[in-house]
């Protein structure tokens, strides 16, 4: 037991799962709960995660896929300063779209589902500021191979969250409360990585180096940019568009099953990709192959995801059913249908760096401009028939083919490396 325990500590790929898991598992039951006891309306579920969404979108921007250069630097000084020149790109963005939302028309607002936000909706930008220097702390950290602190940080996020969404509910029983406990849970480990990582403001950095590294990399954001901000419009586009097509309540069942559900497989697959783009990076340039390492997490994502996943596609409509309060009991369709979907990307995403690691940066693109084309037939075919489930059902379709021949990409650039 000792040696298992042992061997699981000092295993990378389960030292960030095992905290990953643990940490969406409080989340899990805090919107469980919120559910459940009917705290918020499904009107209101949809409201925030039309904001979470956006956030997402704009994340993409804000570093212009800089950040995949900390992996692939030669040297431990490069990598500190090539996250400095995201932290400046990141201030530029952050002027820039906090200038856009300050001036964006009221009509803007209104048609995109978020009139009810107020004030609220001039802070995604500095939303979205917090998050990429999370995100990018997070890589520099997996560089140095501190994946215990990598872990402690989800968990800390987590308990951060619920505890201020508790005492936040207490004086505000709506929506604003989990924005408020979003980004205040993420602030605070944001400025602990920060304080643990302190090294980092010794780094010599100036605007020579910030030209000479934006030149450098730049076939990041040339060749990775536009076909990134296709591929999360198409993970995205859906909940934007249910709002508009069908109301803000349907909105609510989709985006409760996609938070409950792409939360926490998303994080974990983020995760382990993190891992696996580090490792692949490090053979390429020691001209080792990384098939295996392809085969080896294929395999670890599969007998993972095959249990709950299962579970949710058979029984999703009965659970719902059973747990859930009857305002919510509409949403078991959703979970199903969701789950699925969900289940092809958590086995496919994290393998994906794959690619970018090898400089496919061909087939990367074709393939994400395909899935945003066919995500937005779909949505075209659901306006013009106004049918959620007609929209569920291909959604599950196109979701399962392209990554099915996203997997197939994937394998052949990996098998490559055997050559």
């Amino acid at each position: 037991m000792k040696l298992l325990i042992n061997k699981i500590a000092t295993n990378n790929f389960y030292v960030l799962t095992i905290g990953t898991i643990a940490s969406q598992f409080l989340v899990l039951a805090t919107f469980f709960a919120i559910v459940k006891f009917n705290i918020y309306t499904p009107k209101e579920v949809g409201i925030l995660n039309i904001v979470l969404n956006s956030v997402g979108i704009l994340a993409v921007l804000f570093s212009l896929r800089y950040e995949s250069a900390i992996a692939k630097s030669n040297t431990e000084e490069e990598a500190e300063q090539v996250f400095w020149m995201c932290i400046w790109w990141n201030f530029v963005f952050l002027f820039l779209f906090s200038s856009c939302f300050y001036f964006i028309p009221t009509a803007a607002i209104y048609n995109l589902g978020l009139s009810n936000l107020g004030v609220y909706v001039y802070l995604i930008p500095l939303y979205t500021f917090v998050l990429t220097i999370n995100q990018l702390l997070i890589l520099k950290i997996n560089r140095d191979g501190n994946y215990k602190l990598n872990a402690v940080s989800k968990v800390l996020n987590s308990l951060l969250f619920i505890i201020i969404l508790i005492v936040a509910t207490c004086f505000f029983k709506n929506y604003f409360s989990v924005l408020n406990a979003q980004f205040f849970s993420l602030l605070v480990v944001t400025l602990l990585l920060l304080y643990k990582n302190k090294n980092l403001f010794r780094t010599h950095f100036d605007v020579h180096t910030f030209k000479s590294l934006s030149k450098k990399y730049i076939y990041l954001p040339k060749y990775f940019l536009v076909s990134s901000l296709f591929d999360k419009l198409s993970v995205n586009m859906p909940l934007l568009f249910i709002n508009k097509i069908f109301d803000v309540s349907v909105a609510g069942y989709f985006g409760f099953s996609e938070r409950i559900l792409s939360s926490p497989s998303g994080v974990i697959s983020s995760s382990i990709s993190q891992i696996l783009y580090q490792d692949v990076c490090k053979r390429i340039n020691i001209q080792q192959e990384h098939f295996s390492i392809f085969a080896s997490n294929l395999r670890k994502l599969f007998l993972m995801g095959i249990l709950p996943f299962s579970i949710l596609i058979i029984g999703g409509d009965y659970l719902a059913k059973t747990l859930l309060s009857e305002e919510w009991q509409g949403v078991g369709i959703y979970l199903q249908c969701i789950a699925a979907i969900q289940f092809i990307r958590f086995m496919v995403s994290p393998l994906s760096v794959i690619l970018l690691a090898n400089k496919e940066t061909k087939i990367l693109a074709i393939w994400q401009t395909s899935y945003f084309i066919s995500v937005s037939v779909i949505i075209g075919v659901s306006y013009w028939y106004k049918n959620i489930k007609l929209f569920l059902i291909l959604l599950v379709i196109i979701e399962f083919v392209l990554y099915s021949i996203y997997l197939y990409l994937i394998y052949k650039s990996a098998k490559k490396s055997l050559l």
